[in-house]
């Protein structure tokens, strides 16, 4: 608002002149004119503000974004994240292919084909990310699933081979996929984890005919990749003893005996009566929680890192039998007795007449293998037989709980 004022008269601007304005007396003119500009001051000084406070905050907003960046555990498929930790110029780098493997209770896993198209370099990757599915969500968290697969690939993996050629002095070994990024948000409810792409191995099944060759080549990769870690899990405090934490035995024990009250009447025809009565006892007293404490009891033998999950499922083998196998799934890598793994390996992947045809030789296999690897301190084999029937049990109790959770859909 200008208003310039004349030396004899003080007229009232064109827009303010009108008949009640002009039978005012000069007094009133000014100050009608004085308000009028005070508004107008004001008004700009409002506008001007929020101008300021706008640009400020867009310039705070840029700079917290180019200093954080984008985040993969919010959209891994974002160029801008996902082609630096592949060594790809984010300006040149495309997402050509998206392919879904999984959505499932444990996860959502994607296969992308990422292409430079500058110099027309191809990769492709495996992306893991959190379960869509709210209440399997909720257990991970609780059991911080998603934590203990980024915190393994990001201290533990870097010691572990990749490929037979990093280490092909030992025929037992067992081998990780490379790990192009392992995140979790600080809420530890997102996590985005990038690996290699392992389609040019065969995916071992616990549904189709179980390959014995393969089986004895994963429990010479168990022992050997339990030998590196034998009696030296101080390092790895992040670890939680036992795959479900031994301050929660109470809890699970609990939701044991309800997964087994409702799933009791669904496997009546096909368990004998005696097995039923051997269940019952199994998931309705304090079994579950002294066999889990026995599985981490450093009198009894040393602790090693744990798998949790080691199966056929969450195995990969070479084409070349001579030639180590490949674990994915770490979410429950614990401390524990190495035993455990064993176990939860046989009784899940081998059918009972191939159970009782193959385990002593395994178990057997199982042994030699970790005494060739280093372990001097290997108990006894009736202690570790002992132990191999606690995790036996143990395995069972585990999958009474994931029948139970199932809607029917999975064969597995």
């Amino acid at each position: 608002v200008s208003v310039q004022a004349p030396r004899k008269a003080f007229p009232l601007p064109v827009y303010l002149r009108h008949p009640a304005a002009a039978s005012r007396d000069t007094l009133g003119r000014v100050c009608e004119i004085t308000a009028t500009m005070a508004a107008g001051i004001l008004l700009k000084l409002w506008l001007a503000q929020r101008l300021a406070l706008s640009r400020a905050w867009l310039v705070f907003d840029g700079l917290t974004t180019a200093l954080r960046g984008p985040r993969g555990v919010d959209d891994p498929l974002d160029v801008r994240w996902l082609a630096p930790k592949l060594g790809m110029d984010p300006r040149h780098a495309q997402v050509q292919k998206v392919e879904d493997l999984e959505r499932g209770l444990n996860g959502l896993v994607r296969r992308l084909t990422v292409t430079d198209m500058k110099t027309g370099t191809t990769i492709a990757v495996v992306v893991k990310q959190q379960t869509p599915v709210v209440a399997a969500r909720q257990v991970a968290i609780i059991q911080r699933w998603y934590e203990r697969e980024a915190l393994f690939y990001a201290h533990v993996a870097p010691a572990l081979p990749t490929s037979q050629a990093e280490d092909d002095s030992n025929e037992a070994l067992l081998l990780v996929p490379k790990c192009y990024a392992a995140e979790v948000d600080g809420s530890k409810s997102k996590v985005v984890v990038v690996l290699q792409d392992l389609s040019h191995l065969v995916a071992g099944n616990s549904l189709g005919d179980v390959d014995v060759l393969q089986v004895r080549l994963a429990v010479r990769g168990l022992a050997s990749f339990h030998a590196r870690f034998w009696g030296k899990t101080g390092a790895y405090r992040w670890a939680p003893m036992c795959p479900v934490h031994t301050q929660m035995l109470d809890f699970i024990g609990s939701h044991l005996r309800t997964c087994w009250e409702g799933l009791s009447s669904r496997v009546g025809a096909y368990v004998a009566p005696d097995e039923m009565q051997l269940m019952e006892e199994l998931c309705t007293s304090d079994a579950y929680k002294r066999f889990m404490l026995a599985m981490v009891d450093e009198k009894v033998q040393p602790l090693t890192l744990v798998h949790g999950d080691y199966r056929l499922d969450n195995l990969f083998f070479p084409k070349n039998p001579a030639e180590a196998a490949t674990a994915i799934d770490f979410q429950f890598i614990c401390k524990g007795h190495g035993v455990y793994d064993l176990a939860y390996f046989i009784s899940s992947s081998l059918s009972l007449e191939q159970h009782d045809a193959l385990h002593e030789e395994l178990v057997s296999l199982y042994c030699s293998t970790l005494q060739a690897s280093g372990v001097a301190d290997l108990p006894s084999m009736d202690i570790i037989m002992h132990g191999y029937k606690q995790a036996v049990c143990l395995t069972l109790c585990g999958f009474v709980m994931g029948a139970f959770a199932d809607d029917g859909t999975s064969e597995r």
